[in-house]
Formats: C-alpha cells, sequence, structure tokens
C-alpha cells in the first residue's frame, strides 16, 4: 500500500455556497480548480482529488510534512487566489489529517479518520485538526452529548460560577455573569467551548439554557435575602429563540 507512510489531508473551503451564490458556478469552480492547484503545490505537486464543490483529498509525506506549517503554508498561498477573473473572494478552509500509526482504529477507513478531524476543527471553531487514537471514543461521546448533558445536569455536575462587572463611573459591582462550568468524573473539566457548540448542534442547548436560567433565577433571590441588588446576566443561544418551550 503506497500511502501507509503517507497522511490523509482533507481540506474544506468554507462559506462556498455564498462565494457559487455570488458569482456563479462556473467562476467558483475555476477558484476551486486554482485552490486544488496550490494545495498540490504545497504537497509536492501529488495529486489532489476533489471529493465535491468545495472538499479536496491530498496524500502528503508524513515524514517531511509537518500538518501546521504545511497548513500555514497553504492559508498564506490561498492569499494569492481570491482573485479569479471577476471573482473577488476571501478564501478561508479548515483542514483534517490522519496520520499514519500502527495503532489506528482498524474498524475506520482512513477517510473517515480524516473527516472525523475535519469535522472536529470546524465544530471546534478550529482551522487544523489531526486523527488520534481517542478519536473514536470521542466521537461516541459527541453523538451521545445530549443524553451525557442531561444526566450531568441531574446528578449535579454543571454549576455556574459568577463574573462581576464593575461599573467604571462608580466603581460599585452592579452586575454578574453567569458562566456555566463542567466537571465530568471521568473526563475532568469540559470546557464550554467545547460542549456549547455541540449542544447547540444537537439540539440538547435548551437543557442547558433552562438549567442556567434556574441557578441564576435562584442566585437572584439568594443575593436579594441578603439586602444585594445585583442584576444576574445569563447567555442565551440565538437557537433558544426559536424553541417555542
Amino acid at each position: 500500500d503506497g500511502s501507509s507512510g503517507k497522511a490523509l489531508a482533507l481540506v474544506r473551503v468554507q462559506s462556498y455556497d455564498k462565494i457559487s451564490s455570488a458569482f456563479g458556478v462556473e467562476a467558483s469552480q475555476g477558484l476551486m480548480l486554482r485552490v486544488s492547484e496550490r494545495i498540490s503545490f504545497r504537497s509536492e505537486n501529488a495529486a489532489v482529488y476533489q471529493l465535491s464543490s468545495n472538499l479536496f483529498a491530498v496524500l502528503v509525506d508524513s515524514v517531511s510534512c509537518d500538518p501546521e506549517i504545511w497548513f500555514a503554508g497553504l492559508e498564506l498561498d490561498l492569499v494569492r487566489v481570491t482573485e479569479q477573473g471577476d471573482v473577488h473572494a476571501d478564501i478561508r478552509v479548515n483542514a483534517g489529517f490522519d496520520l499514519p500509526a500502527q495503532s489506528a482504529d482498524p474498524f475506520s477507513s482512513r477517510i473517515d479518520r480524516a473527516l472525523l478531524a475535519l469535522s472536529q476543527a470546524e465544530e471546534g471553531k478550529r482551522r487544523l485538526s489531526l486523527s488520534g487514537q481517542q478519536d473514536r471514543d470521542n466521537e461516541r461521546w459527541r453523538v451521545g452529548l445530549a443524553n451525557t448533558l442531561r444526566k450531568a445536569i441531574e446528578v449535579g455536575h454543571l454549576r455556574l460560577v459568577y463574573q462581576p462587572k464593575m461599573c467604571i463611573r462608580s466603581g460599585a459591582i452592579e452586575h454578574v455573569e453567569a458562566l456555566v462550568r463542567w466537571q465530568d468524573p471521568e473526563r475532568g473539566p469540559i470546557y464550554p467551548d467545547q460542549f456549547i457548540p455541540l449542544a447547540e448542534a444537537n439540539g440538547s442547548i435548551s437543557d442547558l439554557t433552562r438549567f442556567v436560567i434556574t441557578e441564576a433565577a435562584g442566585m437572584v433571590a439568594i443575593l436579594r435575602q441578603r439586602g444585594l441588588e445585583v442584576g444576574v446576566a445569563v447567555n442565551i443561544s440565538t437557537n433558544d429563540l426559536d424553541d417555542p418551550k
């Protein structure tokens, strides 16, 4: 297998639908052709496969190629292809790498692992992500997040911390902002930028919002009992605005 010593990189151009809608399919595909040429150039002129209108695959040498350096170079190269005829577009990409490893999951294909890394880059608001030994377990956790989050709320693994907001004029603390924290007994701290985007994506964000509002309202009551008129601000997802509940 000639690909066994190579890393598989998947690169997706973001906002392709907007580019296509603004400039037309033909001009947009011309731009994608130039993107594929830059990917090939960055990969020592390796063959690039266009899997969909905005998704590309390439095999790169895992010995000579550092994914971080490769991706940074690609982003610089793409600055030069932002103009294609009358098309002036800001090309932004995400990438997922499947690195060759003897310990790779035998039940998933290389492209599955690269797609998983790519989805992690996109959902985690990162530009680049690499496959690893824990990817399959992480994906199972992500798929079951809605149920896991509900259980975490029920058993008290989530809590609120309060960040004070000071009035510049008076120097007094007039408000606090409620911030949610999740301490999982097995995974340790799970940070908001990890679970909130996933909760929004799978529809469990409403459970989290109800928990935050309930806890914050309880804190307001406690503060008033102590004679403190301090406002408590909560963050609400835009997804909640569409929830009739």
